[in-house]
């Protein structure tokens, strides 16, 4: 923060240093996440609820997909209920890849993005949104959608939610969710959702994989939590995931259709959590899915410890098997025909001094994709807290980070 005026700049960066010559990475690799000038009116002044930001930063008003600008934002809060927002850049393209390059083309011009967001709160009744975001690529019209967002709770056990958005290029609902919770008693509460979405209407209208995509699937589940103790959560969960009808082309006799299909799912998860002195936790989770093809049962356990004020440790072990093995797909690997996978982990991590620790760990793995295959790491990393009053300039919660990989 400069001279307390509500100004702030924030950044995040990454580069990578790959020690072996791999054959078609290159072995330096790096990009700028997040870059930016921020103002936030103080909460007492005439502005309040006053934000704008200004340089690279992620983008979401809205049911929308979160996206990555070089760009401003703009949001008012109103004091009598009226919420407002808007924003507009170009389209970065995040790097998913070691590679360091973008995603999208070097006309970059090309690709932006603009939106807005208009809302109403009134008390803890309801919140009421509605959203607009138009997206080009290359020039051409990728995404064009308006969105709503709602959550009221009309008594106070009782809190009801929905969200979606409409894609205007092809007039289709992209998604649509609505869900009712309920606590019954303390510690105990249950929901029910329904959720409607089209997979291919996240792909950009310019791309030709969007031709070839037509599918809307429906969800229908139910959850029930309950806490008996502060140190215990149980939770179960069980649902079903509607596949739509698909039909192809025949040979003679037109188009021959497979009926609609669908996947049941089961999952019970317990949570343990101990804060002593020392904190501790541990979760344990089955799950269940159902399917006609690729049906599976999948057991995970995890926790973690702090042994003493500067040591911790951490595993997480996931093993599934699944119903069948199918062989001669494509994601399994001839000499792989197994049915089930593991995988597990474990990482230290200890304070060296007060602002630099060290974590080290690795991850071993066997999967029907990967026969074998493992990765150890080793991390450093420096949180400081330094304050240049004298400057007007305050330094606050920066954490830099040296690891490797093998």
């Amino acid at each position: 923060n400069i001279d307390n005026s509500g100004i702030s700049v924030r950044s995040s960066m990454w580069i990578q240093l790959e020690s072996a010559d791999v054959v078609g990475r290159d072995r330096v690799a790096g990009d700028v996440n997040v870059f930016l000038l921020e103002y936030r009116a103080h909460h007492k002044s005439k502005l309040r609820g006053l934000q704008f930001r200004v340089g690279r930063q992620f983008i979401s008003a809205g049911p929308t997909v979160m996206q990555q600008i070089d760009g401003g934002y703009f949001s008012y809060d109103s004091p009598w209920g009226l919420s407002v927002a808007a924003y507009g850049g170009l389209t970065t393209g995040v790097r998913f890849t070691r590679q360091p390059v973008s995603i999208v083309s070097n006309d970059l011009m090309g690709h932006w993005m603009t939106g807005a967001r208009l809302a109403y709160h009134y008390s803890n009744y309801f919140n009421l949104g509605v959203s607009f975001r138009h997206q080009r690529m290359e020039d051409l019209v990728a995404h064009e959608e308006i969105g709503w967002d709602f959550v009221s709770t009309p008594i106070s056990r009782l809190t009801l939610i929905s969200d979606g958005s409409v894609e205007l290029i092809t007039s289709q609902i992209k998604t649509a969710r609505a869900i009712a919770e309920l606590h019954i008693i303390h510690g105990l509460s249950a929901s029910v959702g329904y959720r409607y979405y089209s997979p291919d209407l996240y792909l950009p209208r310019t791309s030709v994989f969007s031709v070839f995509a037509d599918t809307q699937h429906q969800e229908i589940s139910g959850e029930v939590h309950w806490a008996p103790y502060r140190w215990l959560s149980i939770t179960g969960e069980a649902g079903a995931v509607l596949h739509p009808e698909t039909c192809t082309s025949g040979d003679m006799s037109g188009e021959e259709c497979d009926s609609s299909e669908a996947e049941l799912k089961a999952v019970l998860r317990a949570d343990f959590r101990l804060n002593r002195k020392y904190p501790h936790g541990a979760t344990v989770e089955l799950e269940r899915l159902g399917a006609p093809e690729g049906g599976f049962w999948r057991f995970r356990l995890a926790g973690y410890s702090s042994l003493m004020d500067r040591l911790s440790v951490m595993a997480d072990v996931d093993f599934a098997i699944r119903d069948d093995h199918h062989e001669g797909s494509a994601w399994v690997k001839p000499e792989n025909q197994t049915r089930w996978s593991f995988t597990g982990s474990a990482y230290m991590s200890y304070a060296l001094m007060n602002n630099l620790s060290m974590m080290l760990g690795g991850q071993i793995m066997v999967t029907p994709l990967y026969s074998q295959a493992g990765s150890f790491m080793t991390r450093l990393s420096w949180a400081f807290d330094k304050d240049f009053k004298s400057k007007g300039v305050e330094v606050k919660g920066a954490t830099a980070t040296m690891g490797g990989t093998l």
